[in-house]
């Protein structure tokens, strides 16, 4: 199987550094290109500094997308093409992004929809909140939440079925020896 990895929470800087969303996708990342696996797991990297940070095991390719010189065109319908043209079986975006203009199968991890009941603590986030989650939750053949708070808000707040929502807590980074 073909899986794509939308990494470009790889790096998600909040205010001093990286933000708990680029923790999870480092640590998920990490761990499932590690298996021992018959899959294939197609990494989509936002720029060639993250290409270079992301694991390079056996069974994992790396995608460069194309610079963001436009931000509505690449971060959507230039990442989906190169999305598409990778023939996946199934996207997985991380961080509630999946690009607009993918049509294929997908599943999307969300850690909150604070956007949506908090509106006020996200300016200038009307496309985000009105387009980008809505349409990404409903399309995606799996919703992957980390708490049964935030499944039960996708469902209310959304109308996503809950037999499509999967509560699956996030994993522990352990530490690194001599740290």
């Amino acid at each position: 199987m073909r899986i794509g990895i939308d990494c470009r929470t790889w790096v998600w800087q909040q205010g001093a550094g990286p933000a708990g969303v680029s923790h999870a996708t480092q640590g998920l990342v990490r761990a499932l290109v590690r298996l021992d696996s018959k899959h294939t797991f197609i990494l989509f990297a936002p720029t060639v500094d993250v290409a270079k940070q992301l694991p390079r095991e056996r069974g994992a390719e790396v995608v460069i997308l194309p610079p963001r010189r436009l931000p509505l065109i690449s971060a959507h319908w230039s990442a989906a093409r190169a999305m598409r043209r990778a023939r996946l079986d199934v996207l997985h975006g991380l961080g509630g992004t999946l690009p607009l203009g993918y049509w294929g199968r997908t599943v999307l991890t969300v850690h909150d929809v604070l956007i949506l009941s908090h509106p006020e603590w996200f300016p200038n986030s009307w496309f985000w909140r009105r387009v980008v989650l809505p349409r990404n939750l409903r399309s995606a053949a799996r919703v992957i939440v980390s708490s049964q708070a935030t499944a039960n808000d996708v469902v209310q707040q959304v109308g996503v079925s809950r037999d499509r929502v999967a509560v699956i807590p996030l994993g522990v980074t352990q530490p690194t020896v001599g740290a």
